[in-house]
């Protein structure tokens, strides 16, 4: 988890950094919209690390729920 919110804090921090110097602001201003964007950034990439951690604990399951039903199909047909 430390992984994805330190990738997501970079990368907040950069785009946002990048955009508000592109938008003609201040060094001043671009540092502090940058450490806005860090935060909303690795609060964004957080939230993706749950949802795709549940997706594939889902697919496991579904995937183990699949092999049971084969394995009991299989045995019937013996």
């Amino acid at each position: 988890m430390k992984f994805f919110l330190l990738i997501g804090g970079l990368c907040g921090l950069v785009l946002t950094l990048v955009a508000s110097l592109h938008a003609g602001n201040a060094l001043s201003y671009a540092l502090r919209d940058a450490s806005i964007g860090c935060c909303v950034g690795a609060l964004i990439f957080r939230g993706l690390h749950f949802v795709v951690l549940g997706s594939i604990r889902d697919h496991v399951a579904l995937l183990a729920t699949r092999a049971k039903a084969q394995h009991e199909a299989q045995s019937k047909e013996n």
